[in-house]
């Protein structure tokens, strides 16, 4: 019996059979249409396949700017492609001169070698501000140059055949993912490896060729010869590494799930499906984390200890946090020194970071804020871009790893970069634009003296002089004291990290694990900060780790479980933005002559005694023997009054003689200025008064409203807490003056300049003119100095507090009083340019 299954398929059959041929025919009918409209294969020429790649993307591309890879076979090139790299030049942008890219393709080639159709094309660039050019291949190894502003940023080398030796994935699960990451933005499931060769001072231009084991580079005008070795990318700079040459295998990381995800779907499908699985994945990973919450023991406890620690010295380490708890956790609130020893410190000194935890909601117990308190006395902060982030649309890349002058003085790294999925706001390092700064984003700033600062940018897209390096990082947590307005992706729960300055000038990072922005804020509010802004959360790496040294060794680890910072990589290269932090050099770095060193002077020093503010150094110049002194900037307040000898004011006014008697116990030098004579007497002002008027051709010394300056006398404007007076200009712009060549009479004659970060310096001697005095600033690296004499020809003197000759209440000669001051924290509120009256 048949089944009617088996009815039902011959009966299928039959119909196929009688109707094959109609349908055989419309299908031969089509493929004839297609054939007679498609346009040629191009000839076999270059310049038809640079013509066909221009035309895939838009653009142009020039028969020389094109390498094929190597060979797949016949049947692959014919049915699947041969991968090709081409610079394809497009506008980047309104009334912009075309920039090329950087492409791979698969070029399906023809038996006779004619290309035929173009697939699969890949950007591997993608810099709209940048100039890819020079593409150079050599076996499975090319080469490109990378240019913006008239400067070639860097050179990278590509290993066509893959990434496999710096994938960081081990388990089938990384290795899918990095073959898919690889898959959609190299073209190639086994991707490219690649060398970043950088320039630490960027050539012009830059020639180069690979051969096959190196790329061998003629840098700038001089053709500087250098190269670079492909199978470890080590460096031979040349006998002259003027452009500071570096360069480094870039790592492929193991990218987490849910960004993965994300970066997949959006990659494939598009943006708004990318938004469902971001909300997908945000709401399981919330769930997850309250029914942890939920189901957990409760954290230790103890009853609420009462505060009784004393002040500390100049708000370092800050006052106990005041959680306002009945019961807390061991520890909670209170600042304990941690496990990272200064290097070049004295023994005596404090711990200068600290770290506490604290817990700001009190409906969630288990939610913790990881706190670290930073000395901005002692240290510094150097922001440094990554290997792989930011990106940035010239194409400029960081070396991700702490330049080597900085290792010694190295105490910890923490993730720098922005919040995840921030836009791109401005990175400046060194006084080298990644990407441009914003209006008004919060921003972390460090000037060319070191000082950092937090605050909204000020100053729109221009960077000033005085700032070195910045980072913008989105919406502030904290401003004067309060939490910010945030936004409503600042409630996710994510790992969250944040830095800070207080009041008293010192910084505070924050770290915490699952947690809305807001809850950090509230932590950094608790521990007293007046600005904080946020950085990087995850899943990007977040948290703050110690260096510590054994012998000549160094290694990292993270402060806190759950920090997903790999520290030691500040040391190897970083593929993330870090912040890494310094000892600040606080003694002079002032040059001198080969054997001759600063040595912290025996007198009486500022406090805090375990940094002294006052060295001096004794120089031959001219036969004579020197003694220069420098005071540290930041530890001094100076004042000038005038001497029993000194002229009477001439506008009705007194000049103040003295100090006051609040003031008297904290003077540690006084330095003699001379005396006026009644023939063309010199410039005096006092407190903002001008006693005796500035005549023009001379320098005026003007201490008291800022750091010390020498103005030029013709230029000097009072200011109400100012004190001047005019003296004789002896050197100008780094070059003594004919005045420093007057001979006089043989006496004990000083001179004094100011640095450019504040530190005053004051030259003595016994000479017949100020030539010896002048010529040993200079040496030192001052630009403008004057001698101090008002005109009388008085002997100089320096009296110091613990010396020889201590400081005098009067003197008979106007008087120079330099008086200690609290050494407080240099990090402050980021503050816009003054405005005028």
């Amino acid at each position: 019996m048949t089944s009617p299954r088996g009815t039902f398929v011959d009966t299928l059959a039959a119909h196929a059979r009688s109707r094959g041929p109609f349908v055989l025919g419309i299908a031969l009918v089509a493929l004839l249409i297609r054939v007679a409209t498609s346009p040629a294969p191009p000839a076999r020429s270059v310049e038809a396949v640079a013509a066909m790649l221009g035309a895939t993307v838009g653009g142009s591309v020039r028969p020389e700017d094109f390498v094929w890879e190597e060979r797949g076979g016949l049947v692959h090139d014919a049915m699947i492609g041969r991968r090709v790299l081409f610079l394809a030049a497009r506008p980047s942008g309104a009334n912009a001169a075309p920039t090329n890219d950087l492409y791979r393709a698969e070029v399906r080639i023809s038996r006779g070698g004619r290309p035929v159709a173009v697939r699969r094309v890949v950007n591997l660039t993608n810099t709209p501000l940048g100039h890819e050019h020079d593409l150079v291949a050599h076996g499975r190894w090319a080469a490109y140059a990378t240019s913006a502003d008239g400067l070639v940023q860097g050179i990278t080398i590509l290993d066509l055949a893959g990434d496999a030796a710096v994938q960081a994935a081990r388990t089938r699960s990384e290795r899918l993912r990095a073959s898919v990451e690889n898959w959609l933005s190299e073209g190639a499931l086994r991707g490219i490896g690649e060398i970043a060769v950088l320039f630490g001072a960027p050539p012009k231009e830059a020639r180069f060729e690979l051969t096959e084991d190196m790329l061998v580079m003629a840098l700038g005008q001089d053709a500087l010869p250098a190269a670079v070795t492909l199978s470890d990318a080590s460096v031979n700079p040349g006998p002259r590494d003027e452009h500071a040459l570096s360069a480094q295998r870039l790592p492929h990381d193991v990218t987490p799930w849910s960004p993965f995800l994300e970066a997949t779907t959006r990659e494939l499908v598009g943006e708004g499906s990318a938004g469902r699985v971001k909300r997908i994945v945000t709401s399981l990973r919330t769930t997850s984390i309250r029914l942890r919450e939920a189901t957990a023991s409760p954290p230790p406890e103890l009853p609420a200890a009462p505060s009784t620690e004393a002040p500390s010295d100049e708000g370092f380490p800050p006052p106990r946090v005041a959680t306002k708890r009945d019961r807390t956790m061991p520890g909670e609130g209170l600042w304990l020194p941690a496990p990272a020893p200064l290097p070049m410190s004295k023994p005596e000194a404090p711990p200068a970071l600290f770290t506490t935890i604290v817990r700001p909601d009190p409906d969630r117990p288990h939610a913790v804020v990881h706190l670290v308190a930073m000395d901005g006395r002692r240290l510094e902060l150097r922001p440094m871009p990554g290997t792989l982030a930011p990106r940035t649309p010239t194409g400029l890349r960081g070396e991700g790893r702490i330049p080597a002058a900085d290792v010694p003085a190295a105490v910890a790294v923490f993730a720098g970069g922005p919040p995840a999925n921030a836009p791109p706001l401005g990175l400046v390092v060194e006084r080298r634009t990644f990407l441009p700064p914003q209006p008004d984003a919060s921003t972390l700033a460090v000037d060319r003296f070191g000082r950092p600062s937090i605050g909204a940018w000020p100053f729109g897209a221009d960077v000033p002089p005085a700032i070195r390096s910045l980072r913008q990082t989105g919406a502030p947590l904290v401003t004067s004291g309060h939490v910010g307005k945030l936004s409503e992706a600042d409630a996710v729960l994510a790992d969250r990290s944040a830095l800070c300055v207080t009041e008293a000038g010192h910084l505070i990072y924050g770290w915490g694990e699952a947690l809305p922005a807001e809850l950090l804020a509230r932590a950094l509010v608790l521990a007293g900060c007046r600005e904080a802004l946020p950085l990087a959360t995850s899943p990007d790496p977040t948290g703050i780790g110690f260096f510590q040294r054994t012998g000549d060794e160094i290694s990292a680890s993270v402060h806190a479980a759950g920090m997903s910072l790999a520290p030691a990589r500040a040391l190897s290269g970083s593929p993330t933005e870090l912040v890494y932090v310094v000892v600040r050099k606080a003694n002079p770095d002032a040059p001198l002559p080969e054997g001759v060193a600063w040595e912290p002077d025996p007198g009486t020093q500022p406090t805090p005694l375990w940094q002294p503010g006052i060295y001096t150094a004794t120089v031959s110049k001219l036969g004579a023997q020197v003694r220069v002194a420098w005071f540290a900037p930041e530890r001094f307040t100076l004042h000038i009054r005038a001497g029993e000898k000194e002229l009477s004011h001439r506008f009705g006014g007194t000049f103040p003689g003295a100090l006051s008697d609040a003031e008297r116990p904290h003077v540690l030098a006084a330095v003699g200025l001379g005396a006026g004579r009644r023939k063309g007497p010199r410039g005096l002002a006092i407190d903002g008064s001008i006693g005796l008027k500035f005549a023009p051709g001379a320098g005026a010394l003007v201490v008291g409203d800022g750091p010390v300056r020498i103005d030029k006398s013709e230029a000097f404007t009072p200011t109400p807490d100012a004190d001047a007076t005019e003296l004789p200009l002896t050197a100008d712009e780094g070059r003594p003056l004919p005045e420093a060549r007057v001979v006089g009479s043989m006496r004990p004659r000083a001179a004094l300049c100011a640095l450019g970060d504040g530190a005053v310096l004051v030259a003595t001697t016994t000479f017949d003119t100020d030539e010896a005095t002048t010529e040993a600033l200079v040496d030192v690296g001052c630009t403008r100095v004057v001698a101090l004499d008002r005109g009388a020809h008085l002997n100089a003197f320096v009296h110091r507090a613990g010396g020889e000759t201590a400081p005098e209440a009067r003197y008979e000669q106007t008087t120079l009083y330099v008086l200690e001051s609290p050494m407080r924290g240099r990090a402050s509120a980021l503050l816009g340019p003054a405005k005028a009256n």
